[in-house]
């Protein structure tokens, strides 16, 4: 719960249920070849590139199809993450949008 200047504002749990096929995630993939990811990727939901990272904001049941369309196109894949936000950063964007 969060309350400002004595208003609730919002409520969220800590656990992050990310269960929803539908609901979109920010995910982070590094590969060996920033470039051709790109291309195989064609930008569908790309969001942020930087060095040998890439991140896209899709479903989770696109999340397989996207690494299958990745590896049979050649690259290596070294992680995948999903991008959480911190409590303080949830904090954060919940206040700031409370005013």
């Amino acid at each position: 719960i969060v309350i400002q200047e004595g208003k609730l504002i919002g409520e969220r749990t800590i656990k992050n249920e990310n269960n929803s096929l539908e609901e979109k995630l920010d995910v982070e993939i590094e590969v060996d070849n920033i470039d051709l990811a790109k291309k195989l990727i064609n930008s569908v939901g790309v969001i942020k590139v930087e060095e040998n990272r890439i991140v896209i904001n899709l479903r989770r049941d696109e999340i397989p199809l996207i690494i299958n369309r990745l590896i049979d196109g050649g690259l290596k894949i070294y992680e995948v993450k999903q991008i959480t936000q911190s409590l303080e950063e949830v904090f954060l964007s919940m206040t700031k949008e409370g005013k």
